[in-house]
């Protein structure tokens, strides 16, 4: 019912999404990993507001400084290996909205339904 053409690119966009869920479950792991170092920063900065009139002015920007450019490292990292996922993720989500326009103006008597039946079947 379907042109061939429009099921395989259907079905290569998704096998490109599903490659992706691999990474996304690691580097939600990452994520994770990165909460509990942001509430552990929290609990530092805590105690280090609790001892901040015992410390210089100097030692105290320099310690609150090194505590808060590790946390912005740490996340900026995480952030470099999202990025390339998040734009691959990007291009297949406007791929399949052409594709979804290529094949309702090829297709214009057939229901939105009836077509996304058709290409489940071949999916």
């Amino acid at each position: 019912m379907i042109d061939k053409i429009y099921t395989n690119s259907a079905k290569r966009i998704r096998e490109e999404f599903i490659k992706l869920h691999k990474p996304l479950d690691f580097y939600l792991y990452q994520l994770q990993q990165m909460n509990g170092i942001l509430e552990a920063t929290i609990v530092d900065l805590e105690k280090f507001n609790k001892t901040l009139n015992k410390k210089s002015k100097e030692s105290a920007e320099k310690e609150l400084h090194d505590r808060l450019l590790s946390t912005e490292e740490q996340q900026e990292k995480i952030y470099k290996a999202l990025e390339p996922i998040n734009k691959q993720l990007e291009k297949l989500s406007k791929e399949e909205d052409v594709l979804w326009k290529q094949i309702k103006m090829t297709y214009p008597d057939i229901s939105e339904e009836d077509l996304i039946k058709e290409i489940q079947k071949s999916l």
